[in-house]
């Protein structure tokens, strides 16, 4: 039960970046625009097998040229982000939420 319980936890997490790159109209498996990385060693994913998806993390965001993009609220779900490109987008103020996320992380 333990087990199924840190599992959820793990789930959650990835389910809630999936979500907010969905709201940023970015496809979460385009691995191009989204890099990922596993939030814990290497180890469960090498012996444990495809159940440990909920271990990777989105790292970095390129949103290069999506002129569409103003609301940049949804990165504040991505607890992992190091690099974000915003070139060519039409976002002129972080909102202050944002901009607080980054600013814990660095």
């Amino acid at each position: 039960l333990l087990l199924a319980a840190v599992w959820g936890w793990f789930f959650w997490g990835w389910y809630s970046e999936r979500q907010a790159l969905l709201s940023l109209k970015l496809d979460p498996d385009d691995f191009v625009h989204v890099q990922y990385t596993t939030i814990l060693t290497p180890w469960p994913n090498q012996h444990l097998g495809s159940a440990c998806f909920v271990l990777d993390r989105a790292v970095a965001v390129d949103l290069l040229n999506r002129s569409d993009l103003t609301n940049l609220t949804p990165l504040a779900r991505l607890t992992n982000l190091q690099q974000l490109d915003l070139n060519g987008t039409s976002v002129t103020d972080l909102a202050p939420r944002v901009c607080q996320s980054f600013r814990r992380r660095l």
